[in-house]
């Protein structure tokens, strides 16, 4: 499904922007802006400006059946914008060795049974990096980024270097209909001995969901881990954990 988009000029430079008159609408504004997101982040002073928005896929009539474990915080980019709540969802909560990051982004904390509609967006941001030399027990000596303000001055930091960042993250809103699929976080764990002493059993996250996104971490041996899953799943297109080893079987979440 499309979301209705107007285009308007931006007073500032010049350039069309899309703006969607729901969103701005369930934010409470009762006026179109007048500038386009750059030219607001420039005036504004924001840390990092963006230059490109998209959705990149939107699933309405969502029920949510289960989120994963952890606190929504309030969220605002700028001291004047509207309140978001967010939940930041990495495989770092399973070990030292981890990949994967999900960024929720919610007008008030979703709750069990909520139906709702999920855009998947992406964003690309100019902001100022410094790389920097750390010393790490495994690596040896290796290269960093630490990300800055934009606004930064070159006799702030002089070594600093504007570059481009592409963030994605899902935006949760209410939805007025009925649900045609459910929104559910899942876990496969995996876990092995040496000379295979003590309990073992493995696990993967399997299935055609409608949408998953995946966060994963563990031991950097390898010998233990754990993949979450945040899906989008139906009748038809369902979720599986499959469970081999000392504890066997199958979850499906449809």
């Amino acid at each position: 499904m499309s979301i209705p988009v107007l285009k308007l000029v931006c007073q500032g430079c010049g350039e069309e922007f899309p703006v969607s008159p729901g969103h701005f609408a369930g934010l409470g504004f009762r006026h179109m802006p007048k500038r386009c997101p750059t030219c607001c982040d420039l005036r504004q002073g924001r840390p990092s400006v963006i230059v490109d928005r998209s959705i990149l896929n939107l699933y309405d009539g969502v029920e949510i059946a289960s989120l994963p474990p952890g606190e929504w915080e309030e969220s605002r980019g700028w001291d004047k914008d509207v309140p978001a709540c967010k939940l930041t969802i990495k495989g770092d909560r399973y070990g030292a060795s981890w990949s994967g990051r999900i960024d929720l982004f919610a007008l008030r904390a979703p709750e069990k049974g909520d139906i709702v509609s999920i855009r998947e967006m992406e964003a690309q941001h100019r902001v100022k990096v410094v790389r920097e030399l750390r010393s790490t027990l495994e690596y040896g000596s290796v290269t960093v980024e630490r990300e800055i303000p934009i606004t930064t001055t070159e006799e702030e930091e002089p070594e600093a270097e504007k570059v481009i960042r592409t963030r994605k993250y899902l935006v949760i809103e209410p939805f007025d209909g009925p649900a045609t699929s459910r929104l559910v976080w899942a876990e496969a764990h995996t876990k092995t001995t040496l000379k295979g002493f003590g309990r073992q059993y493995w696990a993967s996250i399997t299935g055609d969901p409608v949408a998953s996104w995946i966060v994963s971490g563990g031991y950097r041996s390898g010998r233990a881990g754990t993949t979450g899953a945040l899906a989008i799943v139906s009748e038809d297109r369902p979720l599986v954990v499959e469970k081999t080893g000392d504890i066997s079987g199958e979850e499906v979440y449809q």
